[in-house]
């Protein structure tokens, strides 16, 4: 069980996600998936052949690399398994991708609809535990408008925001901003003793070199994620919304709180 925000990274980055889903499209659509290993090799290959995913051993012959970028297209809501089938099929946000519509556009809906618990979530080989019930980019963005904190830190993330906000209550909001202030006053000495038995990595090891490594790599990769959306920036170390970005994502804010 995965006790902290987590997303799937063979790209830390969006900008390959149209070209891998059409490759994607035109292999494994409308077919089985799972157990399908000649599906997952041809695919695999062709991810290779597009350079879109690197050259890797196949001796093994098991697809795994293939199975990841799934998983990756799957965790954003642009593709899902028929139930009735277990065939593949497009979702609607993969139709309008492959349709040509604007990605950024696309993907930033994806983003800020991105939510635990989901199907991918809860799935075996990821088990984000059930805890979590938040949109972790609106929880984001909420805090970068919210005056007393204006911005975020790969490392406030990391070893604040993603194990401890648990859902989008207000005593959970609001406690999260006191710690965040608490970090930026008091740094590691703030974290729970106990901190790395909590929020192992999956694994279940400590890099004793770069012990919060599995953290900040998530971190970074879902700050990644976001700039994507041309929502927000980064500046050094912080990261804050665009200016010209500020009045909309305080009303969007608003409609959704209301919702």
């Amino acid at each position: 069980m995965i006790n902290y925000w987590w997303v799937t990274r063979p790209k830390r980055k969006l900008n390959s996600v149209p070209d891998v889903l059409t490759t994607f499209s035109e292999i494994s659509l409308n077919q089985a998936w799972e157990g399908a290993r000649s599906t997952h090799l041809s695919l695999e290959k062709a991810l290779e052949e597009a350079g879109l995913k690197r050259v890797g051993n196949r001796r093994d012959q098991t697809g795994g690399g293939a199975r990841t970028y799934q998983a990756w297209i799957e965790s954003l809501g642009l593709i899902f398994h028929q139930e009735s089938t277990g065939h593949i099929q497009l979702a609607l946000a993969g139709e309008a991708l492959i349709n040509g519509e604007s990605p950024v556009v696309i993907l930033k809906n994806q983003i800020l609809k991105y939510q635990f618990p989901s199907s991918f979530s809860l799935s075996r080989g990821v088990a984000v535990s059930e805890m979590f019930k938040i949109r972790p980019f609106r929880f984001l963005l909420r805090l970068m408008s919210d005056p007393q904190i204006a911005y975020l830190t790969e490392e406030e993330i990391a070893k604040i925001i993603m194990v401890e906000a648990e859902n989008e209550t207000e005593k959970t909001y609001n406690y999260i901003v006191s710690r965040i202030l608490e970090f930026r006053d008091k740094g590691n000495s703030c974290l729970d003793k106990d901190f790395f038995t909590k929020y192992k990595s999956g694994k279940g090891q400590v890099n004793l070199a770069h012990p919060y490594s599995h953290l900040t790599d998530t971190a970074n990769t879902c700050l990644n994620w976001f700039e994507y959306t041309q929502i927000v920036y980064r500046e050094g170390r912080k990261v804050e919304i665009l200016p010209r970005k500020r009045t909309r994502s305080r009303a969007y804010l608003r409609k959704i709180r209301r919702s």
